[in-house]
């Protein structure tokens, strides 16, 4: 009789135990979720700062490459029309409007 009882109550620590398991995560495995997180964070946010960063200086160079070329074709126009070969004091002085700083 104590052993059928025992058994009996085996049984139901099981079930209890099979039932709470299936409900949701153990404390051990959200730490690890958000030392995994952490990692990838600590890993991913440096290099897309460093991205952006290298855009930015990749867009400078572009703007500035293309200002080279516009003075140099404003030069070589000049040699054309005037004889001579210059370039403006102020590079903005031949646009219709003057970009904002």
């Amino acid at each position: 009789m104590l052993l059928v009882v025992t058994k009996n109550i085996i049984k139901k620590e099981l079930f209890i135990m099979k039932n709470r398991q299936s409900n949701g995560f153990t404390l051990i495995e959200l730490i690890m979720v958000m030392i995994i997180l952490g990692v990838l964070a600590a890993v991913a946010i440096p290099r897309y700062l460093e991205t952006i960063q290298k855009s930015e200086v990749s867009a400078e160079d572009a703007v500035i490459d293309r200002i080279c070329v516009a003075l140099e074709n404003f030069a070589q126009h000049k040699m054309l029309t005037e004889g001579r070969r210059y370039w403006p004091e102020n590079p903005f002085d031949a646009l219709e409007t003057v970009p904002q700083t």
